[in-house]
């Protein structure tokens, strides 16, 4: 059976950064707030301007604490998945997809599937540096499919994953 690369850890960067989008713009309205911070002791309400800058900064550093805390965790993970794979720390089922059950475009349960008695669960909406593209993203897993998965203990999670195709002479 020849097999056709969909996905390899050590060949993609980090994933699932999106939840960061939304930051920059965050910043920046918190620093225009800052520097336009509206003094609310004249309307009696005990809020001061500079209670106002000091509440900006500390949900700027917040944001920025957040964002580098969340890219190291993820950037740790990656290369400590990464490391097992470069050593050949995993193991390798090969067979057929069964008991595929797919992930609602909902996203209101994990996508699973088993081969030879190996059961994998992953979800589009988890963030992970596995294997995560669900059927309904336009995933390449479905029922009766032949693969060959390489995997860490750990979870379960694909680090890589072959379709079978067919061989052309």
């Amino acid at each position: 059976m020849d097999y056709e690369v969909v996905f390899e850890i050590s060949k993609i960067g980090l994933q699932d950064l999106s939840f960061l989008l939304p930051l920059p713009g965050m910043i920046i309205i918190l620093l225009l707030i800052y520097k336009k911070a509206p003094d609310f002791s004249e309307q009696h309400l005990s809020i001061s301007r500079q209670y106002v800058k000091k509440l900006c900064v500390s949900c700027i550093g917040f944001a920025v604490f957040i964002a580098v805390a969340s890219t190291s965790n993820i950037y740790n993970k990656k290369q400590t998945l990464r490391a097992l794979y470069e050593q050949g720390r995993f193991h390798v089922v090969e067979g057929i997809v069964e008991d595929f059950d797919p992930m609602t475009s909902r996203g209101n349960k994990n996508e699973s599937f088993t081969v030879n008695g190996v059961m994998f669960k992953y979800s589009g909406y988890r963030i992970t540096q596995g294997f995560n593209q669900t059927a309904s993203e336009g995933g390449p897993v479905r029922e009766g499919l032949p693969v060959r998965v390489s995997y860490i203990d750990q979870d379960n999670t694909i680090i890589k994953l072959e379709t079978g195709r067919i061989a052309h002479n």
